[in-house]
């Protein structure tokens, strides 16, 4: 991943000024059209209920809500909490919403956890390993950038 972000790197600062100039042609109907786009692929990759999926995303547009009106200066949903001022932190919604439903995930499956005994004595790839990896490294670098 270090190598493919390096690449990844180099080739978004490569390209950077097209597309800056063409994130400067972006209007309202794109910015809506990206959108619903990415509501559609959130219910499409959405496995299991319809229903459920649908609802969470709402949640989502809802919980973004949260924060200063950017056209009119106004608090939405900040209750008159000045930090809810500035939105919510996409960090701490994720680390909770995540860590949430990690731990009822946990507290519903009862299994037998495994140990290992075994000692590490290198935890650096061999040269062999490296030859093994080099298709796969590329492979990745390839589709990632």
């Amino acid at each position: 991943s270090f190598f493919a972000g390096c690449v990844a790197t180099l080739i978004l600062a490569a390209f950077a000024a097209p597309l800056s100039e063409l994130a400067f042609k972006f209007g309202p109907a794109e910015y809506f059209s990206l959108m619903v786009l990415g509501l559609i692929g959130a219910v499409v990759l959405a496995s299991g209920s319809l229903v459920k999926a649908i609802a969470m995303i709402v949640l989502g547009l809802l919980l973004g809500l949260v924060g200063t009106d950017v056209n009119s200066g106004a608090a939405r949903f900040s209750f008159d909490v000045p930090e809810l001022t500035d939105g919510l932190n996409f960090v701490s919604v994720a680390m909770g919403v995540f860590g949430f439903a990690e731990i009822i995930a946990n507290l519903e499956q009862k299994e037998n956890r495994e140990t290992f005994t075994d000692h590490i004595t290198n935890l650096f790839p061999t040269k062999a390993d490296f030859k093994r990896m080099i298709p796969a490294v590329l492979r990745g670098t390839a589709l990632g950038s």
